[in-house]
């Protein structure tokens, strides 16, 4: 059984190629924290977003950027119904002539939406990109009236919005619709945003599993999605890894785990192409090696 998955593991690594298409860019990634870990990180948003906010305070005091991004969850108070959040949202920018985008929870007639908010240097909104991939359980009840009668958690979980279309921010010559959290997993969520973007950008709130080893084995999953598409990608987090990773999945720089702090990186643009082998066709292939394995395992001991 083991030479199987160790061919699935080779064959599912398949490294796309791309080309490099512009000047580097200074990217500052805010890694502000949370005031408490576990299921009850966001029972205080406004700290939240307030370590965000300062914690680019003292950035920009000290240097200059190209762009400010903050990870998911950094304001769950809705920006564009919250007047003070907001008014300090167009702000900033404003003030420091510097781009930011932001992770953020906003609200619709249809129910929340985890969103990716770019608002220019003049402050204004520019452009949303709506998670589309949403985590069961965590963002949606799957079979809601089963799950009800099984556990009284389901009804403490909202139903997210799922978004409809992928929407990239453009930003001086980058490119890019941000995978937020959970979309890094999904192949085909990851691809269709990486074909249209020329730097990878996660934007991710690992603070509800708190000290556990999920964090670190979707910052994993980020370095193999960069090596697959030799694209350099930026991740940032609430509470860690907040990291630059290079085209060929090598860390460069990062924000250790529950450390609050800011990291600034130079990026350079690139093009990808698709994998040489579809992610479709190495599921595919993997379900096929593990079955016949399997079936002649059982023969064997028959």
């Amino acid at each position: 059984m083991i030479l199987p998955l160790l061919l699935v593991g080779v064959i599912g690594v398949v490294p796309a190629s791309a080309s490099s298409v512009g000047d580097p860019f200074r990217i500052g990634l805010i890694q502000g924290g949370v005031s408490q870990l576990g299921l009850e990180f966001n029972a205080t948003p406004r700290a939240v977003f307030r370590r965000h906010f300062e914690e680019t305070d003292r950035l920009l005091d000290r240097t200059q950027v190209d762009l400010v991004l903050w990870p998911e969850n950094a304001s769950d108070l809705d920006p564009l119904k919250d007047e003070q959040i907001g008014d300090k949202l167009s702000q900033l920018p404003r003030e420091n002539k510097v781009p930011i985008v932001i992770g953020a929870v906003t609200q619709s007639a249809e129910g929340p939406e985890n969103v990716s908010l770019h608002f220019d240097r003049e402050g204004k909104l520019q452009s949303t990109y709506q998670k589309r991939d949403l985590v069961p359980f965590g963002e949606y009840v799957p079979l809601r009236g089963l799950a009800a009668s099984l556990s009284s958690l389901a009804e403490s979980v909202a139903d997210f919005v799922p978004g409809s279309e992928i929407t990239f921010h453009e930003i001086e010559g980058i490119r890019f619709a941000p995978l937020i959290c959970y979309e890094i997993l999904d192949a085909r969520v990851s691809w269709e945003n990486l074909e249209g973007s020329n730097i990878g950008v996660v934007q991710t709130n690992n603070a509800t599993f708190g000290r556990s080893w999920q964090s670190g084995q979707q910052f994993q999953m980020t370095r193999v999605r960069a090596f697959e598409s030799q694209m350099p990608f930026v991740v940032a987090a609430t509470t860690g890894e907040t990291a630059l990773i290079s085209r060929d999945g090598r860390v460069q720089s990062r924000i250790e785990k529950f450390e609050q702090g800011s990291l600034v990186v130079e990026i350079s643009p690139s093009r990808p192409s698709t994998p040489k082998i579809p992610p479709e066709f190495i599921l595919a292939l993997s379900a096929l090696i593990t079955v016949g394995a399997l079936f002649r395992r059982l023969r064997m001991r028959g």
